[in-house]
């Protein structure tokens, strides 16, 4: 919280200076990395790059290092230019904040208040002399309250400011190696994506099976808000973390645990029917956020992917034969929706098949005349009676519990990443195995209430 004498004496000198002297930066980086004046810059470096006839070793490891290290140089701009936005805001915010404290104390001693260097705010007690020369008319208690709120509210305000600034700046000095490739194209809209994003994790941090359908529908909107800012989607995966964003996603899609929160009964017709379309949207939007915060290069994102491949396998559900849901299964499901970052979607490709392999088997299903059924994914091991309904809402007419179906179209939205993914024979031939090898699923949407589950 900033206090009264805080803002008071705040003085904005070195501040404006600091905000000069990144505009002067960025002019200087702008002439580096995009050239200008007749000098060697980094754009002409990786365009000779480029179009150079290279031969052995130079046409990859040279020529990639050369191409890379110019996209730093953009890196670097963006980020100046990020912290010139956040700065000179500040400054411009912090300025009217301190005018406007000013501005609430001279109107004020108008009418009869004072306000000491602490921001306490009374009734003025007038001079011998002035209160012998004339009738002062006191204050009203409502007149002194309304100082005190204005005052109040200005002092908020610059806390949200100094707030705002000081995350925005740490977003960009969270990383010990490197540049970041997005930024802040205003303090305003800084202030907005910090505000939503944290907001939207702490919904995200709630038990989503009792999470209201409202409180659901203000998730998605708080996405909804944020479309391609890649900054936000940073903020949001890594303040889920990837243990809590795929356990949130889990959670959500169970109707069942939902309709009996808290010992309940199932909800109306109306209520479940609004539950599956919220859970598509959802799906649409949580996913196209993550895929934006996949192409950020940051030690943070870096091992979030590192994470999310190695949760596949795991239970990221309730952990119970009823509600087993594989981190493979709600990631597959997000990533129906939304470009991922191309290498992320070659690890999980691979890690997901090698899972898959190694854990295809026959399986006999319980009771004395139980089945017995030949080379079963692992999605498909559990008896019917044992599955969890549906994992997948909205478009196309399956349940969501096998992940490929989900990765599929994840390839599909980028097809540099599908290329190098179907031509890759190691760990494993990845097209070997799914164009011959891979036994069929049968993952269809089951009738519920009368409600077909699986249409958009």
């Amino acid at each position: 919280m900033v206090t009264f004498q805080e803002l008071n004496d705040l003085r904005l000198g070195k501040l404006q200076s600091a905000v000069a002297d990144w505009q002067a930066m960025i002019d200087k980086l702008v002439k580096v990395a995009d050239g200008g004046g007749g000098e060697i810059s980094a754009a002409d470096l990786a365009a000779k790059a480029k179009a150079a006839d290279w031969k052995g070793q130079n046409a990859t490891v040279t020529k990639d290092f050369v191409t890379v290290t110019a996209r730093e140089f953009d890196d670097v701009v963006t980020v100046a230019r990020s912290v010139h936005a956040v700065l000179s805001g500040a400054h411009g915010k912090l300025t009217k904040h301190k005018s406007d404290l000013a501005d609430a104390v001279s109107r004020a001693a108008k009418k009869n208040i004072y306000v000491n260097e602490k921001g306490v705010v009374n009734a003025a007690v007038p001079s011998p002399q002035a209160a012998g020369s004339a009738k002062i008319e006191p204050p009203t208690q409502a007149q002194i309250d309304a100082v005190a709120k204005e005052i109040s509210t200005i002092l908020t305000a610059a806390a949200e400011t100094d707030s705002t600034a000081a995350t925005a700046l740490r977003f960009h000095a969270k990383d010990k190696h490197g540049f970041e490739s997005s930024g802040f194209n205003s303090f305003d809209s800084a202030q907005k994506g910090i505000e939503d994003s944290n907001e939207l994790i702490r919904l995200g941090k709630l038990d989503p099976s009792k999470i209201t359908n409202e409180q659901l529908e203000r998730f998605n909107t708080l996405l909804k808000a944020h479309p391609n800012d890649p900054v936000f989607a940073e903020r949001v995966a890594l303040g889920l973390g990837p243990e809590r964003t795929l356990k949130f996603f889990a959670g959500a899609v169970d109707l069942d645990s939902w309709e009996n929160r808290d010992g309940g009964t199932a909800g109306t017709r109306e209520d479940r029917e609004r539950r599956m379309e919220l859970l598509g949207t959802l799906e649409k939007q949580l996913g196209t956020t993550l895929a934006s915060a996949s192409h950020s290069n940051s030690e943070g994102m870096e091992a979030w992917k590192e994470r999310v491949v190695a949760l596949g396998g795991e239970d990221v559900g309730k952990g119970t034969s009823q509600t087993r849901v594989h981190g493979f299964q709600a990631m597959s499901n997000l990533m129906r929706h939304g470009k991922y970052e191309g290498e992320f979607l070659n690890d999980y490709g691979n890690a997901l098949v090698k899972y898959e392999k190694e854990n295809t088997g026959d399986v006999k299903d319980p009771g004395p005349g139980g089945k017995r059924r030949e080379d079963v994914l692992p999605w498909d091991k559990l008896p019917s009676y044992a599955k969890i309904d549906q994992l997948h809402y909205g478009e196309n007419n399956d349940a969501g519990t096998d992940p490929m179906t989900g990765f599929m179209k994840a390839l599909a939205h980028n097809p540099d990443a599908a290329t190098d993914f179907f031509s890759a024979t190691d760990p494993q031939d990845n097209a070997q195995y799914l164009l011959k090898d891979r036994q069929a699923m049968n993952d269809v949407v089951p009738d519920s209430m009368g409600v077909g589950g699986g249409g958009g």
